[in-house]
């Protein structure tokens, strides 16, 4: 199952401070990834969003999204660290 990274698991490749290590999972429109913050060895998932599955109304839906879990802090729910937009493919090399 291919993803928006470079290789089949994305393992390698660098999205900003994170490295991608491994696959978790993919659904319709994005895919998960297990990553580590380079600087403070935290580990992340990151969400890559396949842009050409998007339509107005998961444009929006994400958009809540992201204003909600910018504003959520349980301890039972995931924190929302960083929000990159690379419209060639996140973390895509050239």
């Amino acid at each position: 199952m291919a993803g928006l990274l470079t290789d089949q698991n994305g393992a390698g490749c660098q999205v900003g401070p994170y490295t991608v290590t491994r696959l978790l999972g993919a659904g319709s429109f994005a895919s998960v990834y297990h990553a580590k913050d380079e600087s403070t060895g935290q580990q992340v998932a990151l969400k890559a969003i396949k842009t050409r599955s998007l339509t107005p109304k998961i444009i929006s839906n994400l958009e809540l999204e992201i204003k909600i879990l910018k504003q959520l802090r349980h301890p039972h729910i995931v924190s929302l660290l960083d929000v990159m937009v690379r419209h060639c493919g996140v973390g895509r090399s050239t």
